[in-house]
């Protein structure tokens, strides 16, 4: 599964992240907001809008690292992403046999991991 990463190389929580979803042998694409402007133009632009940034404006915060997963969830819980990851990895056999444009027409992302989930 790909696990798009918002970050930087200069803050240790991010770099926590990226060890545990590399040991999950995830596909990662990070995006480095210390080493990229355009990335972090992009990642402000979302941040000064997001309802789902609200509290970390209120506390001076910047929101990394920040998580999109490849069934379009967005979070700052590490944990999430990897629960997440792990019920992907669990469903990894219905992606092989069924198509992704299958899949996503019978069980929406949500239903999907759900139903994976009542079968761990």
């Amino acid at each position: 599964m790909k696990v798009t990463v918002i970050g930087s190389h200069l803050c240790p929580d991010t770099l926590y992240a990226l060890c545990k979803l590399k040991e999950k042998n995830a596909d990662l694409d990070f995006k480095n907001l210390s080493a990229s402007l355009p990335d972090l133009k992009a990642y402000l632009a979302v941040r000064e809008t997001s309802e789902m940034y609200d509290s970390v404006r209120r506390n001076g915060g910047i929101g990394i690292p920040f998580f999109e997963l490849e069934d379009g969830t967005k979070t700052m819980d590490l944990d999430m992403a990897l629960e997440n990851f792990n019920l992907w990895e669990k469903g990894a056999g219905l992606q092989q046999v069924c198509s992704p444009a299958l899949l996503r027409f019978v069980f929406p992302p949500s239903d999907l991991l759900r139903k994976i989930k009542e079968k761990a």
